[in-house]
């Protein structure tokens, strides 16, 4: 039902394109992330989860730096797929979707782009690619796995660059900090 959705979604790009954001491919807190991953020899301080969040960023430490490698190199090639960008709601997950008598809603646009369908797809696809096909054939739009492979890194990234930097400055142990700690363990 995501999916149809997201055709329908993909399909009216010529409504709004011209007022919408476009897809910078930045990934969020970057720098916060770089930072961290140079002063994993020396304690952190912010509060209760700093430590475990830096030790956490040095047991993953070449890992995390293999995926910003790799991503900086997709990154590189997905300049060319700007052609071929519609609008994207930019997080189509389960949290985004209401339903109500008339079928399924997105909701939470706060993040809609200009951006290759890849955006919105590598969260809805699933791993048999048996709804590759169906958008493929809705769409006559070709989904390239180097761009799915983009977004689903440039996803972990992010996270893992925004919990860091949210550990790494004062904190409390509270509902939210656990919520985030989980998100950076998931990430990591």
């Amino acid at each position: 039902a995501v999916l149809a959705l997201l055709v329908e979604l993909h399909a009216a790009s010529a409504h709004v394109v011209d007022v919408a954001g476009s897809e910078d491919f930045a990934l969020l807190s970057r720098r916060s992330m770089e930072r961290a991953l140079t002063d994993l020899g020396r304690p952190w301080k912010g509060g209760p989860y700093a430590e475990p969040a830096r030790r956490l960023l040095h047991e993953h430490e070449a890992s995390v730096k293999r995926r910003l490698e790799r991503y900086d190199t997709l990154r590189g090639g997905v300049a060319a797929e700007r052609a071929r960008g519609g609008v994207t709601h930019g997080e189509p997950h389960a949290a985004n979707v209401i339903w109500c008598a008339e079928g399924p809603l997105l909701v939470d646009w706060d993040t809609l782009l200009v951006g290759p369908p890849e955006r919105d797809l590598w969260m809805v696809l699933g791993a048999d690619g048996s709804e590759r096909g169906t958008y493929e054939a809705a769409t006559g739009t070709t989904i390239e796995p180097d761009v799915l492979e983009l977004y689903r890194l440039w996803w972990d990234l992010s996270e893992i660059g925004t919990y860091v930097g949210e550990f790494r400055r004062p904190h409390e142990e509270d509902a939210d900090a656990a919520v985030a700690w989980r998100g950076l363990q998931e990430s990591a």
